[in-house]
């Protein structure tokens, strides 16, 4: 009786791990045949794009946190970002020096009452406002194939800065080392060629964050595989 019970439990478990089995595969082949559907659209249309948004967590060359942001991606067609995190941090205290230089300048005055201090104080305030204004949020890459490369430098004021470069008129695209601020930095640039770029025939991209080598790297693939060009 009790071997009967036992093999009646194995029975029973045997029909139910059947039964999750044959459900899972049926889920997978389901989700197989979703994935053979889109591949047998897209190679009906010819589609090769691939869009999405990946965001790697990396450096500028002073130390900054960034965000690297691939906005968009296809056979033609790359968006990229670079995005400042500490924008909102840098504003803040630019705005307590700001605010902690007239109170200095206003109980100077009140206690000295001297037109000559108006003179001390007018440099750093304008300093500090002009940096506060120009803190970078972001910078950007748009790249069109056989078209032209656009490079943004967004504000946090919410002003934009584009610079176009033409693609018949870029020759290739490298990261090269330069020196800033008494110490070697990585940097990538665009090597020009022809007449409109005569006077500038390297132009560097991305100066304004100025990313460190790990997301130069990143950067410079993404291009690449866009432009197909051959790596230096």
């Amino acid at each position: 009786m009790r071997k009967s019970v036992i093999f009646g439990k194995i029975n029973e478990t045997s029909v139910i791990l059947g039964w999750h089995i044959k459900n899972r595969a049926a889920v997978w082949k389901q989700q197989l045949a979703k994935q053979n559907r889109t591949l047998a659209l897209c190679s009906a249309s010819e589609c090769q794009i691939v869009s999405f948004a990946e965001m790697v967590f990396l450096w500028t060359s002073a130390g900054t946190q960034i965000h690297v942001k691939i906005v968009h991606k296809s056979t033609s067609v790359l968006q990229l970002s670079v995005e400042n995190v500490e924008a909102h941090r840098q504003r803040h205290t630019l705005l307590v020096l700001e605010l902690g230089t007239l109170f200095c300048f206003a109980v100077c005055m009140f206690l000295f009452r001297l037109n000559v201090l108006h003179a001390l104080f007018v440099l750093p305030i304008g300093t500090l406002v002009y940096l506060y204004n120009n803190v970078i949020k972001s910078e950007s890459l748009v790249l069109v194939k056989d078209f032209a490369l656009q490079c943004s430098t967004t504000f946090a004021n919410g002003a934009v800065r584009n610079a176009l470069i033409p693609m018949e008129y870029v020759q290739d695209i490298v990261i090269n080392e330069v020196f800033f601020n008494l110490k070697v930095i990585f940097v990538l640039q665009v090597l020009t060629k022809g007449h409109l770029f005569r006077k500038k025939p390297v132009i560097t991209l991305l100066q304004q964050l100025k990313p460190a080598l790990p997301s130069l790297k990143i950067i410079y693939t993404e291009l690449h595989s866009v432009l197909e060009l051959q790596n230096c």
